[in-house]
């Protein structure tokens, strides 16, 4: 029975659960990759924000927007497989959150005074 989002044809190899690939570039490297430029986005667009003195609105949109990337890794087989389905529910709950989130900040954002 395939997994949903998972229909590729279930490998067995030593070390890898049953239903991922030997790709490690794909399967492992390509999520921790996201993960990490979400963290240094993150971080650079969260001081930019603060720098330009641009309100707590701003920031959380910054913050929020980001954190689909930084839990990329919740989304993948492997981890998928070694939770039994828990990280991407939590995914899902983390990326319905953050945008709405992000999307209610930034409407907020939008509409504060800008200073003279």
């Amino acid at each position: 029975m395939a997994r949903t989002g998972h229909t590729r044809d279930k490998v067995d190899n030593a070390g890898f659960p049953s239903n991922v690939s030997q790709d490690v570039v794909k399967e492992y490297m390509a999520a921790v990759l996201q993960m990490l430029s979400g963290m240094a986005n993150t971080a650079l667009s969260g001081a930019y924000e603060v720098e330009s003195d641009n309100g707590a609105s701003a920031i959380a949109a910054s913050v929020l927007g980001n954190l689909s990337f930084i839990f990329a890794p919740f989304a993948t087989a492997w981890m998928d497989a070694a939770t039994d389905d828990v990280s991407c529910l939590i995914k899902m709950a983390i990326d319905a959150s953050g945008n709405l989130g992000t999307a209610i900040c930034i409407a907020e954002s939008s509409t504060l005074p800008v200073p003279d």
